[in-house]
């Protein structure tokens, strides 16, 4: 691999792949940072054509540099900074991360827009509009497009006012000029605050508040491809996966964990907690994640105005936050 620089001043890294077929020997140059490589002509070529896997893993690794390592969250809740100072209304329902846009998005309800920070300074870049009013979920489905060799996230956004789930390109989102062109759109889910991708796969699970469901889409095309009937004797919010069959579910009164089943049905297997203002007890668990790293959960348990950690097993570690709080009076996501 090798460097070289452009008239402008651009430096890129490119790499020459060489192969002896005993007739003949080839030669490659390959850059690794133009926007777009010629994957048909690459695809005939009878040379490229059986070392395409390979090819597309290290075009990858050469764009992206170094792999992310995920670091769990310490548990001391030291406040570090703010985001969103000195914007006016603002009421921001759900958050999420783009490594790959290196970007901070956040889900301002009243506002319909979307704020956009960098990753790494926190700064405000800009806003942009949602295509509803009151959006109140949002998910980032990473590396979306199997038919390119570059990394593409997918914006998931749910807006209350037309009861409607979008899915956009990320990037074209971010400009203005294309943030109207929808990869698809669903009207299936009533009203939702968890849009959630199941891992290793392309599956969106969104909590139906109103059905008391968990709707399972298809993400290439956002057609509904299976409904979990959830128990009418409680109100579901969120959902966060531990792993590829087994998610956790948050409600009104305590949290839920689902197994899939050998016959591929989504079964509860344990309930934590009940409804309660002590600890490991929830009111209203609003929105929940899990720490992979820690193997932890980290429940927003809105009415009693904490987070709790709490254990798979249902024990809580720690607790943050009180009713006299008003740092975080009110607060909607996590």
């Amino acid at each position: 691999m090798f460097s070289t620089t452009n008239a402008q001043g651009t430096t890129s890294n490119q790499v020459l792949l060489f192969r002896n077929d005993c007739s003949k020997t080839k030669i490659l140059l390959f850059d690794f940072y133009q926007e777009k490589l010629d994957l048909k002509m690459m695809m005939s070529d009878p040379f490229c054509n059986s070392d395409m896997n390979l090819f597309s893993k290290l075009t990858i690794k050469m764009r992206w540099g170094k792999k992310r390592y995920t670091k769990g969250f310490s548990g001391k809740f030291e406040h570090v900074g703010t985001l969103g100072k000195g914007i006016m209304s603002m009421v921001p329902m759900d958050v999420k991360i783009s490594y790959h846009h290196n970007c901070i998005l956040v889900a301002n309800f009243h506002n319909a827009c979307i704020h956009v920070f960098e990753l790494k300074s926190k700064q405000l870049k800009y806003s942009v509009s949602t295509p509803a009013r009151f959006p109140t979920s949002i998910c980032i489905e990473e590396n979306y497009n199997d038919n390119v060799n570059i990394m593409m996230d997918a914006i998931l956004m749910f807006c209350h006012q037309n009861h409607c789930l979008y899915k956009y390109d990320l990037e074209k989102y971010l400009l203005k000029d294309n943030r109207g062109l929808a990869i698809w759109k669903s009207t299936d889910i009533a009203r939702t605050m968890s849009v959630t991708m199941r891992p290793n796969s392309k599956q969106i699970f969104c909590v139906d508040m109103d059905a008391r469901s968990v709707k399972i889409l298809d993400s290439r095309s956002g057609i509904t491809i299976h409904c979990i009937s959830l128990e009418q004797s409680s109100s579901p919010f969120s959902l966060a996966f531990v792993n590829d069959f087994q998610f956790v579910l948050s409600t009104d009164i305590n949290l839920k964990i689902f197994k899939m089943s050998v016959s591929h049905e989504w079964k509860c297997v344990k309930t934590l907690g009940k409804k309660g203002d002590n600890r490991g007890e929830f009111d209203c668990a609003q929105s929940i994640i899990f720490d992979k790293k820690s193997q932890f959960l980290i429940v927003n348990d809105r009415t009693n105005f904490r987070i709790q950690i709490v254990t798979l097993e249902g024990e809580c570690l720690a607790s943050f936050g009180s009713f006299s709080m008003i740092m975080i009076d009110g607060r909607s996501g996590i």
